[in-house]
């Protein structure tokens, strides 16, 4: 898994949608095999520690598009507390009302999740969604791809 030299461009993705999707915030949970999810970027306190809760409780729309591999939209997160128990109080008090999230693949592999967040009720149409997979693709391959080309250098010194 990308290690904290990679870790700066998952920041500026979380950045660049916030502007892009005229969200509110964002963040981006990870995953390894056998260990727990955690957030590695955040644009906000509120996005951090709603993606922390999500992670501590493995519940809400990221860790959903981390298991599935497919996106996840909760376009009223007040209305899914039998999908996800807790999750939506935890995002009133981080102040937001809606997510979407989409999951970082490589290949067939799911390595973590963008989370978009909103203090508007709002879904993404199947053109933003689109595009938001497209970029969380991309990204995906660039990350994966820089913490082998570093990896390679670390082991030719």
């Amino acid at each position: 898994m990308p290690e904290s030299g990679s870790s700066e461009l998952l920041v500026q993705l979380a950045r660049r949608c916030v502007a892009v999707f005229d969200v509110s915030a964002a963040a981006v949970l990870l995953v390894s095999p056998g260990e727990p999810v955690r957030v590695t970027a955040a644009t906000s306190p509120g996005s951090h520690a709603l993606a922390s809760f999500a992670s501590a409780t493995e519940t809400g729309p990221g860790v959903e598009a981390l298991r599935t591999g497919a996106q996840v939209s909760s376009p009223h997160i007040d209305r899914d507390t039998v999908a996800w128990p807790g999750y939506g109080a935890a995002a009133r008090r981080a102040g937001f009302r809606s997510a979407q999230a989409l999951p970082l693949r490589s290949g067939r592999r799911v390595v973590g999740a963008l989370y978009l967040f909103d203090i508007r009720t709002r879904s993404f149409d199947a053109d933003q969604r689109a595009l938001g997979q497209a970029i969380a693709d991309d990204t995906t391959t660039a990350w994966i791809h820089y913490d082998s080309v570093s990896a390679r250098a670390r082991a030719s010194r």
